[in-house]
Parts: C-alpha cells; sequence; structure tokens
C-alpha cells in the first residue's frame, strides 16, 4: 500500500493514525467499504501477531499492543473507511494529521 511507504518517508511521530486513515479511505474507494474493512481488520490482526512472533515480547507488551490497535488504529481505519464521497479523505483525516506532515 503506498500510504505505508509515504508514512515510512515522512518519519513523523504520531503520525500512524493519520496515515492509517488516509490508507483506509482510498483502499474503500478503490475497492469497497466491506473490503476495505476486512483488510484493515486482517492487517492488524497481521501486525499483532507479527509483533509478538518477532519480539518475543512479554504478556503485558502483547496488550499494549492489541490495546494501541483497538483503541487508536481501528478508529482511524473506521474514519477513512466511512469518509463520505463529497469529502476528500485529506478531510476526513485531518483529525489526526501532526505537525510535520506535508
Amino acid at each position: 500500500m503506498a500510504e505505508y511507504e509515504n508514512m515510512k518517508e515522512a518519519n513523523t511521530i504520531g503520525a500512524d493514525q493519520y496515515f492509517h486513515c488516509i490508507g483506509m479511505c482510498k483502499a474503500a474507494r478503490e475497492s469497497s467499504k466491506n473490503i476495505a474493512d476486512i483488510l484493515a481488520r486482517l492487517r492488524e490482526i497481521g501486525d499483532n501477531l507479527k509483533a509478538g512472533v518477532t519480539s518475543c515480547l512479554d504478556a503485558q507488551e502483547m496488550l499494549r499492543i492489541a490495546e494501541d490497535s483497538l483503541t487508536r488504529d481501528m478508529p482511524a481505519n473506521r474514519t477513512g473507511i466511512n469518509c463520505p464521497e463529497d469529502k476528500s479523505c485529506e478531510e476526513c483525516c485531518k483529525c489526526y494529521k501532526v505537525n510535520g506532515l506535508k
């Protein structure tokens, strides 16, 4: 997904949710809201599993990562997915934009 590469290139602290929102908004517009929602959920599950397996994290750290996914990433994903067609993705996701992003 291009937004993942944009996030890495921007390298801006706190911008993760903005890129979640923008990426899911664009995905929903290119395919469908249902497909984008399924992809968002699968990505979060995959990222959580990957973090646990590759980092050998303890249970408390795994819970912190899961909580971040549920309380920050998924709401940002849903904001993007549910962006009305008459608004731009940038307009719908502006609440997640942090200083330092272009």
